[in-house]
């Protein structure tokens, strides 16, 4: 599975020279499987801590922003054609500060059973995020951004 993946990559003894890995994945209608990727980009933090960890699947691209600022290049063509993307606190609430979204957050509380940034689209190509938590970042794609 994933997190085996991520291990396996850390017993190789270079795990400090990987700044990147790229994990494809479906999710086959299956929500227990979603949730446990979304486990392991937590868990990334610890098995390969110098590497940003992304899903990749057929329409989207995620990633777990960590606390701090973030800043996002949006291709031209996702803000054309108005694209979804989403911020997602998981595990625990996250104030955030959003630019560059269709809908921005100014130090808004996220958290599940009150607000999550979802269905959002993109105002700019310039996408900044600060957040005092970790929080999902999630944005539509196709196959032919591969």
């Amino acid at each position: 599975d994933f997190t085996k993946s991520l291990k396996a990559l850390h017993s190789t003894g270079h795990a400090a020279q990987i700044d990147r890995v790229l994990a494809l994945c479906e999710s086959s209608g299956r929500l227990d499987q979603i949730m446990a990727n979304i486990n392991t980009l937590f868990l990334a933090r610890t098995i390969l801590p110098n590497a940003s960890v992304f899903l990749r699947s057929s329409n989207s691209l995620s990633w777990l922003l960590t606390p701090g600022n973030h800043a996002i290049k949006i291709p031209a063509r996702l803000v054309n054609e108005h694209i979804w993307c989403a911020l997602v606190p998981i595990g625990a609430r996250a104030t955030c500060s959003t630019s560059g979204l269709r809908w921005n957050l100014d130090n808004r509380v996220m958290e599940f059973g009150s607000l999550v940034s979802t269905s959002n689209t993109y105002s700019g190509q310039d996408v900044q995020i600060r957040t005092d938590g970790a929080v999902l970042w999630s944005m539509g794609t196709t196959p032919k951004d591969m």
